[in-house]
């Protein structure tokens, strides 16, 4: 079956690289040909440029912040493939079944056409409407033959409230019935497709969670470093001073250093960082003694590579995911907000034994519905 995946735009975000590059592998070696959708990242118009100046204007002249620059956005464009260039290397080697680049309607129209006799939604964030480019394309408007595939796999709302305007949730709600089959991340989302969307749904592990920790070794040559994990992996997206305090109490009580996996566009560009590659960001976390991170899938990847971790808190970009997450292998306690609540986590260890078991069953329940969904 031919077969395309509609996943958010591959760029810089790791586990959104991983994820869309696991389950393309997946459904090939089912035997299917499989195509991503290259959506590309919503270009600024002039309205969100205005909105961002407003805002650092605001930060710069009535709170202090002296550090702010007002041509920030420009500079970092300017720069962002120096300091991404090991992932770009990356998506350039792996990602050999990319479509040409989707900036628009007319782009899209133009790929799908009629080729395809499938289209797989998912995983990340894709149900959230902040962050696709086009929401109601990831409920497959652009397709009108009922005889195409739809199957919606782990796809994301991210967060557990509704953020769809009451037009958007009409329509929405006609496009999902015409699916065949609907998975999603969080178990969360399995109440928003009964409640809002009145569709049931299945729960189903991350793409990223298909594989074993054997599988991406293997894949990527991932290897063991000679310092044997004495450090600290920090992969932090949203960086503050409650989480600064955080990771400083852990790596006391750890006597361990710390290894920074992540500065966003303002810190790479002040510091000159460029952020590693997709196999290194693995193969740091790989090496780890402990992880410390605010990210999804910085926390599958601990998980998987079954580290000793905490979750710090980010709801920002939605706590929903980590709870859904964590509660699947009984593991909500390490998730945490403040330094006295840390410091009981660091005194008790993961039984991974029993994870992994677990992750097992969910793994052989999430490969049965794929295989289930596209027979």
């Amino acid at each position: 079956m031919k077969l395309a995946i509609l996943t958010q735009p591959i760029s810089t975000n790791y586990g959104g690289i991983l994820q869309a590059y696991v389950l393309q592998a997946f459904l090939r070696d089912l035997g299917h040909d499989v195509v991503i959708l290259n959506f590309k990242e919503k270009k600024l118009n002039l309205y969100d440029k205005s909105v961002i100046f407003f805002k650092r204007f605001i930060l710069r002249y009535f709170f202090g912040r002296k550090n702010i620059d007002f041509s920030f956005e420009s500079k970092y464009e300017a720069i962002k493939p120096s300091l991404f260039k090991e992932t770009f290397d990356f998506i350039d080697k792996y990602f050999t079944n990319l479509s040409s680049p989707i900036n628009n309607r007319r782009d899209l129209m133009r790929i799908v056409g009629h080729h395809f006799d499938g289209y797989i939604v998912g995983s990340d964030q894709v149900w959230r409407p902040i962050y696709s480019p086009d929401i109601k394309a990831f409920y497959i408007d652009f397709e009108h033959s009922d005889a195409v595939k739809r199957v919606a796999y782990a796809a994301s709302f991210g967060v557990d409230k509704w953020e769809y305007s009451f037009w958007l949730t009409c329509k929405v709600r006609s496009l999902v019935k015409k699916f065949d089959c609907i998975s999603v991340r969080e178990s969360s989302g399995v109440e928003i497709c009964r409640k809002r969307l009145k569709v049931d749904a299945t729960q189903v592990l991350d793409p990223t969670m298909l594989w074993s920790e054997i599988k991406y070794v293997r894949e990527f040559g991932l290897k063991k470093s000679e310092v044997n994990g004495n450090f600290i992996a920090a992969y932090i997206l949203d960086l503050d001073d409650r989480k600064s305090c955080l990771i400083r109490e852990v790596a006391n009580h750890l006597a361990l250093g710390v290894t920074n996996l992540y500065k966003n566009g303002y810190q790479a560009l002040q510091e000159s960082f460029s952020n590693p590659s997709p196999v290194c960001w693995l193969e740091t976390i790989y090496n780890a003694s402990f992880v410390v991170t605010d990210s999804f899938h910085g926390c599958v990847f601990a998980i998987l590579f079954k580290k000793q971790f905490v979750v710090l808190g980010n709801s920002r970009r939605g706590t929903a995911r980590f709870v859904s997450l964590l509660e699947q292998f009984d593991l909500l306690d390490r998730f945490v907000d403040d330094e006295s609540f840390m410091r009981n986590v660091l005194m008790k260890n993961i039984d991974y034994d029993r994870v992994h078991l677990l992750l097992e069953e969910k793994r052989i329940q999430s490969i049965g519905f794929l295989k289930e969904s596209l027979a």
